[in-house]
């Protein structure tokens, strides 16, 4: 998921579809991402949009 964020994030996030294709439930998919990253998804998505594209600014948030 971080993967998609960071290649496309302006696509629409769609927390569901993606625990589907994981095959786990979307509030696990969800805790597990915090747990990992210290963000929610949509946190993610928000912070990676603010930082504009990867070569402009460095690396993506964490």
């Amino acid at each position: 998921m971080r993967d998609r964020i960071d290649r496309e994030p302006a696509r629409p996030l769609d927390v569901v579809a993606l625990a589907r294709d994981a095959g786990v439930p979307a509030g696990l998919l969800s805790r597990e991402f915090r747990r990992a990253y210290g963000l929610s998804p949509h946190a993610c998505v928000v912070a990676r949009r603010a930082a504009g594209p990867v070569g402009a600014r460095g690396a993506p948030p964490a």
